[in-house]
């Protein structure tokens, strides 16, 4: 979590505030925040190369196959820990292990059951939302595609920007060393900070980073 405050000149600058004083990282201003944004837009607008690369990572992140093999796994794992706590009730029944033992063996099988149970959860959940990012790419980059984000973003009054980001933008997370983009129905993009004017001089490329 990001809070605000404003520099010597009034300029706002973003800073990590999410752990009591926040972390080590210096305060990045709003104008350079502003500028990997519309390079994030940009960049899914525009380059075929990076579009390429999100389509390929995106089927292979939501192929059956990939879903198959990750059910498969988890499946034979939560049947493996099952049978083995059916089988250390049958070691009790048979007055073969002392109350305490399997009380002891019993917790912490059933805790690492339920911990493949929340794992599959999660991974259904991250599934379901990979699907759904692969079903609104096409449409979100042919509406960036038709619109001429840096011109709009010019002309545009607050109000609008405002509007603009909170229809196009899911998140930008700020790190040490870069900053990720997350365009909505778009995986994350790395932009560093040289791209967005919080580095020393230069602009670099910027590429797919940080997962899907």
């Amino acid at each position: 979590m990001a809070t605000i405050r404003y520099g010597r000149e009034g300029r706002p600058l973003y800073r990590c505030r999410h752990r009591g004083d926040g972390c080590s990282q210096p305060s990045r201003s709003a104008v350079g925040l502003v500028r990997a944004v519309l390079l994030g837009l940009r960049l899914v607008a525009d380059d075929q190369d990076l579009q390429a690369a999100i389509r390929r990572e995106l089927m292979k992140a939501v192929g059956p196959g990939e879903e198959r093999r990750q059910a498969r796994a988890g499946g034979l794992k939560l049947d493996h820990l099952i049978e083995r706590r059916r089988k250390l009730l049958e070691l009790y029944y048979a007055d073969r292990l002392s109350a305490e033992l399997f009380a002891e063996q019993e917790t912490r099988l059933s805790t690492q059951i339920e911990a493949v149970r929340r794992e599959r959860e999660d991974r259904a959940a991250e599934q379901a939302r990979l699907s759904d990012v692969a079903a609104r790419f096409e449409e979100v980059a042919r509406v960036l595609r038709e619109m001429d984000v840096g011109r709009l973003w010019e002309e545009a009054t607050d109000a609008e920007r405002r509007v603009l980001v909170e229809e196009l933008l899911e998140a930008v997370a700020m790190y040490p060393d870069h900053l990720e983009v997350t365009v909505i129905g778009a995986p994350r993009l790395n932009v560093t900070l040289k791209e967005a004017g919080l580095g020393p001089g230069g602009w670099q490329f910027c590429g797919v980073g940080g997962g899907i």
